[in-house]
């Protein structure tokens, strides 16, 4: 199967190359091909101006936006580790064709972000805060790429509460047992949610024009030489920032078994740089309450994708990870509310 996939692979690449080749895209950036490989969806090719990253997209809106976003970053002192796109000799950003969409960012070389590497993760928390202090008073987008996903955390909770209750019945008996408890611990993260105060942090988000990256996790950067950088901006949007925290902490917590000490200093370590309001750390509780990681195995037992003698295992392994969590959330969340006299730190503080 890999010598299968590495030779489609191998073959995807020569075409796309007698592609571009043939056409003019990339003579758009006065541009030829030395060598090129494809990695993952995108195209890594050696010109005679250097390593490049060939990306191509099918909604202009979407880049145009992240272009926007990216030089709006920079424009505030936030342009180290963001992967600006390279403008062409008429000075566009992006070349359109009848396949897509092309665009160019340099190729940065270093060893791809670690999920279960401390060091790293909080590395990346800091970072997240310092993008999210540029990332705000957006205003220069024109209305046909504006990109607004404000309602994100609540509108992500009633999907995947909907797609669980009208999927329940093609499901095994165990899970629909278990959903009978998950449901409850949905249902009491909305409504956490409500309290929380996210509505005001929507209005807010939309008064003062913040944006998120919304795929944020180590996993999608890379460190070069010391400095963190973060890639792959496509789904980049308008949206409440704290968002992008929670994301963050769903990908990387589950390889710490959701440890306690773990999560607090990755919020400790976003929050020295950026401050968590009691609303945002109320919402970041709430979201993280959810059952995510339950509604996930659901879907796949949907699809399918796991083999009659797996299942049992991947069941377990799903609820005991939303056990893990709700124990974190249980200690650490009770203590930053103030609960066992505990709270946040302020930002000056030493660690």
């Amino acid at each position: 199967m890999a010598r299968k996939r590495r030779s489609l692979v191998k073959r995807e690449t020569k075409l796309m190359q007698e592609f571009l080749d043939k056409g003019e895209i990339l003579q758009e950036w006065d541009l030829s091909i030395k060598r090129m490989k494809k990695i993952n969806n995108d195209y890594k090719i050696k010109t005679h101006k250097g390593e490049k990253i060939l990306k191509i997209a099918f909604q202009e809106d979407r880049v145009m936006f992240m272009h926007l976003a990216l030089e709006h970053l920079a424009g505030q002192g936030c342009f180290q580790g963001i992967p600006r796109l390279i403008p062409t000799k008429y000075g566009d950003f992006y070349v359109k064709s009848d396949l897509g969409i092309y665009y160019l960012t340099d190729w940065v070389g270093g060893k791809q972000g670690k999920r279960d590497e401390l060091d790293q993760v909080l590395a990346f928390a800091r970072y997240l805060g310092e993008i999210h202090l540029s990332a705000k008073f957006f205003h220069a987008v024109p209305p046909w790429a504006i990109r607004e996903r404000w309602d994100d955390i609540a509108q992500g909770m009633t999907e995947k509460t909907s797609w669980a209750e009208e999927n329940l019945n093609h499901l095994p008996p165990e899970v629909q047992t278990a959903w009978a408890s998950y449901e409850i611990i949905a249902h009491k993260a909305a409504n956490l949610l409500k309290l929380a105060g996210y509505p005001a942090l929507v209005e807010a988000a939309k008064e003062n024009k913040t944006f998120c990256h919304r795929r944020f996790e180590p996993g999608q950067g890379i460190i070069a030489k010391g400095v963190t950088h973060i890639l792959h901006w496509e789904h980049c949007a308008y949206g409440v920032q704290v968002g992008d925290l929670v994301y963050f902490m769903q990908q990387v917590m589950p390889y710490f078994q959701w440890n306690q000490q773990i999560g607090e200093q990755i919020i400790t370590s976003y929050h020295r740089t950026k401050h968590l309001s009691r609303e945002e750390v109320m919402t970041l509780e709430a979201a993280l309450m959810y059952p995510d990681t339950f509604v996930r195995f659901m879907k796949k037992c949907r699809l399918s994708k796991f083999p009659p003698d797996e299942f049992s295992k991947k069941f377990a392994q799903a609820h005991l990870e939303e056990q893990e969590k709700h124990r974190f959330i249980e200690a650490a969340f009770g203590g930053i509310r103030g609960k066992e006299g505990k709270s946040l730190p302020e930002d000056d503080e030493e660690a």
